[in-house]
């Protein structure tokens, strides 16, 4: 049988560790406003994050909508579902972007890698973070939080590096058949 790491009472990792409703393990805030995806700029002075896949989507000029972060936060498509891990000021998209920022007893990239582990059912196009708040995490100490963040951001690191060798094989080896062939 498998373990499930949501079942703290058999799993050896979060067996001392506390356990909350996400809804719990983050900040109230009041949302600044957001740009409509047509006025998105393509540079600009303020990245703008939204829901989708891209990591930054676009830009905008205008101060009066930069969020002001005063410590990294997480974003969450409540639409896509898509997490981004956020540590630098920034506008929000419209539409469906859910603003995370973990209570004081949580290293933001640990919260961050605890709201990646969790499996959130596709609704299609409705929301999901009515699903997320009501899923549990657990909170080990902080040391062990710095240790694990700093453990799963260099396999990220490796990662990343695998993913850009492997697409510099592609252009490699499309550069060669183009002059094979052209």
């Amino acid at each position: 049988p498998s373990m499930r790491l949501n079942d703290k009472n058999n799993n050896p990792f979060t067996k001392n560790w506390q356990e909350n409703k996400v809804e719990k393990c983050i900040e109230s805030l009041t949302y600044p406003n957001t740009i409509d995806k047509k006025n998105f700029l393509k540079q600009g002075k303020f990245p703008i994050i939204s829901q989708e896949k891209n990591y930054i989507n676009g830009y905008y000029n205008k101060k009066e909508y930069v969020f002001f972060i005063t410590k990294p936060l997480i974003i969450f498509g409540d639409h896509t579902r898509y997490l981004k891990y956020i540590d630098f000021n920034f506008c929000i998209g419209a539409g469906g972007v859910k603003i995370l920022i973990p209570k004081d007893y949580f290293n933001s990239k640990f919260f961050y890698y605890c709201l990646e582990s969790l499996n959130i059912d596709n609704l299609g196009y409705s929301r999901h973070y009515k699903i997320l708040k009501k899923e549990n995490i657990f909170i080990p100490s902080m040391e062990e939080q710095n240790k694990i963040a700093g453990f799963l951001s260099s396999v990220d690191k490796k990662i990343e590096n695998i993913s850009n060798q492997l697409n510099q094989s592609k252009q490699f080896k499309k550069s060669l058949m183009q002059k094979m062939f052209i």
